[in-house]
């Protein structure tokens, strides 16, 4: 309500959805903010407020983008949530995942979530097979270019 007079919406709240009590209190608030962002992102849908939607998006994809670490927690219940046809969300967590696929992989979590939501198997190998064939490319301009890439450089 406060959104249809103010444009805004305070997304410090209380989440409904129970939460995996994280560590500390930061984790908690960054929880709850992410929890709240989602509630406000699914009402929004439901009842066809489109700046509401929107904002409430871009709170998520500025989450995601700034908490890389705490997605193999979130992942899951994000994914399962959102409606299909969301890519916008879809894709801010797989390029977060991609980018950060070194350390995603090195948690439990992360394989458990590979395993049961084999999507985001398939749509993070996607990413990184893109940005391989972007790499090769560069490289491949350089080298007509005369840039002087050593062709010994492994993707």
């Amino acid at each position: 309500v406060t959104f249809l007079y103010i444009r805004d919406y305070d997304d410090t709240g209380i989440p409904d959805i129970e939460d995996k009590k994280p560590g500390s209190v930061e984790d908690e608030d960054s929880h709850a903010v992410l929890w709240n962002n989602l509630g406000v992102f699914m009402a929004a849908d439901k009842f066809d407020i489109a700046p509401l939607k929107q904002l409430a998006r871009n709170r998520l994809i500025n989450w995601i983008d700034e908490n890389a670490q705490r997605l193999p927690f979130v992942v899951p219940e994000i994914w399962v949530t959102l409606p299909p046809i969301e890519t916008e969300l879809r894709d801010a967590m797989i390029k977060a995942i991609s980018c950060h696929a070194q350390e995603f992989l090195n948690n439990d979590e992360s394989i458990a979530i590979l395993t049961d939501l084999p999507a985001i198997a398939i749509a993070v190998l996607k990413k990184k097979v893109d940005e391989n064939v972007l790499l090769e490319l560069q490289l491949q301009r350089m080298r007509v270019q005369g840039g002087g890439v050593d062709t010994d450089i492994a993707i």
